[in-house]
């Protein structure tokens, strides 16, 4: 599913329940949970993997999507083929993203390996606020050896951009979904039933049609990562 999708959902349930959709663009995603919970918003409709440490924050809806995180490099990139080929290479990751929480829980494993060949990487902390499309470009430049994406966004990149590929899954298949406020069981409630109205809670399956278009104009304000 698209983050374009999820939008045009998000307005139709808005429209089933006379209520008035009002997007909020955020481009740094490390600020959009303390906004939702300071009440700029109601509903965080990104793509959000749910997390245990998120739990602690806010209320997660039932799953919409499903994704896998991997590890994305140049086209040209002919190195990685395992965990082991992570040695040395310079990893670009947004901060306070579920992208670096899986990527330090490989980094804090590799260090508890007691193999002698068993070698580290380094995580780069890149900016807030720069969109996917800005983040590959880091890749293809050459700033930084590999990023990370959702399977589930990374192929509707891969749509119109042949310059990256995905060579590692870094975690197994996870639940996305939205977020809302812990005090707003209500609105939870309601979003859950909408979800299973539109069947949204069985496991999607892999051939996703996305707004090209609309992907494109929206990476850089709305679309952002867990």
């Amino acid at each position: 599913m698209s983050y374009d999708n999820t939008l045009k959902l998000i307005v139709r349930f808005a429209e089933d329940n006379n209520l008035e959709p009002v997007f909020i663009s955020e481009k740094n995603f490390s600020n959009i949970f303390s906004l939702l919970n300071q009440g700029h918003g109601d509903v965080i409709a990104a793509n959000q993997t749910i997390l245990d440490s998120r739990k602690e924050n806010v209320n997660f809806t039932l799953p919409v999507d499903y994704s896998i995180k991997q590890l994305v490099v140049a086209q040209s990139n002919q190195q990685i083929n395992s965990i082991k080929d992570l040695n040395d290479l310079k990893i670009g990751v947004r901060e306070n993203t579920s992208f670096w929480e899986t990527i330090n829980s490989i980094k804090e494993e590799l260090q508890s390996n007691k193999e002698e060949s068993m070698q580290d990487f380094d995580i780069i902390k890149l900016d807030g606020n720069l969109s996917s499309d800005d983040k590959f470009n880091q890749v293809v430049t050459g700033k930084v050896d590999a990023v990370i994406e959702d399977s589930n966004r990374l192929m509707l990149f891969k749509e119109y951009r042949d310059d990256i590929k995905p060579v590692l899954d870094l975690t197994k298949e996870r639940p996305i979904a939205w977020a809302v406020r812990k005090n707003n069981p209500e609105l939870l409630k309601q979003l859950n039933q909408y979800i299973k109205t539109e069947k949204l809670v069985r496991h999607l399956p892999e051939t996703r049609q996305g707004d090209l278009d609309s992907i494109k104009k929206t990476s850089s304000v709305k679309t952002h990562h867990a």
